[in-house]
This record gives C-alpha cells, sequence and structure tokens, in this order.
C-alpha cells in the first residue's frame, strides 16, 4: 500500500475529529428546509399530549440550529393536544403554538 492513501484516510479521520470537536455533525449541515421535511416526521401519531419528551418540543432541546429550525417550520406547531391533567402551563403553551405555528391554522384538542 503506497503512503498517499494512508495519508488521504488520516485526512479524512482528523475532518471527522475535527468536525466533532466543534460539534458539527453532519446532520447539522442540512439544509432548514430539509431538516424541517424530517422533523416532521417525529410528530407522533397519533398526536400525543404536548410534552418536552416529544417532537415539537424536544426538538428545541438538541441545539440551537434544531431549535431555530423547529421554531421556523410552522407546520411542526400546527397540532396542539393538551392532555389533562395539564402538565405544563397552557397559556404559555397555546401562545407558544400561536407564534410558532405562524400564518397556518392550529388545531387544539383537549
Amino acid at each position: 500500500m503506497t503512503a498517499l492513501p494512508l495519508l488521504s484516510n488520516l485526512v479524512q479521520d482528523n475532518k471527522l475529529a475535527d468536525d466533532l470537536v466543534v460539534g458539527r455533525a453532519h446532520i447539522q449541515r442540512l439544509a432548514p428546509e430539509l431538516l424541517g421535511e424530517i422533523f416532521l416526521h417525529c410528530v407522533p401519531l397519533p398526536v400525543e399530549p404536548i410534552s418536552y419528551q416529544y417532537a415539537p418540543l424536544l426538538l428545541l432541546h438538541v441545539s440551537h440550529y434544531w431549535r431555530d429550525v423547529a421554531k421556523g417550520t410552522p407546520q411542526l406547531w400546527q397540532d396542539a393536544h393538551m392532555g389533562h391533567p395539564f402538565k405544563l402551563d397552557p397559556c404559555l403553551i397555546f401562545q407558544m403554538w400561536l407564534d410558532y405555528s405562524a400564518s397556518l391554522p392550529l388545531r387544539v384538542t383537549l
């Protein structure tokens, strides 16, 4: 084996290591529109009561990039199913869903 493929592998390994050190996972490089589409498939069906355990709230706590993409994907915020008893402040949740759903219709179930 020549030194060139070994050097190439070493460079690739270092690039991956550099990416991991500075926190740039490959999914962080996806365009926000594509990542937003992926996020839409993370919403539980049937819709679960709003919780930090499920999308879309869960997506807000992964990274700043994911938070920005989730907040900028109004389709994620079209359905609000409030379980009973309320585990989160309903006024805060409704305001968040109204803000993030932007001009899209909001479906609320209790």
